[in-house]
């Protein structure tokens, strides 16, 4: 069953990045790279906006991603940042 919950979805993989080949329908996935709490932590704190997300795949994800789509998204400006 499909959960509804208010506002999208993103799927955040700290294994494999292959996963996303089981939800497709997913529209926001982050490959976190790591499965220790550093990576975790920082994943977090970018999705939260405190820290810029830099990067591209270094691999292909057939047959939904190709090699080097990425995204680069600063830091979001404020007071609150830590």
């Amino acid at each position: 069953a499909r959960a509804r919950r208010p506002g999208p979805t993103v799927v955040v993989s700290f294994g494999t990045p292959y996963i996303l080949q089981q939800m497709p329908e997913v529209g926001t996935y982050v490959v976190g790279w790591g499965v220790d709490t550093h990576s975790q932590y920082a994943a977090a704190r970018a999705l939260l906006g405190l820290e810029p997300i830099v990067g591209v795949l270094p691999i292909s994800i057939p047959p939904l991603v190709t090699r080097g789509v990425g995204l680069r998204r600063g830091a979001a400006s404020g007071d609150d940042r830590q």
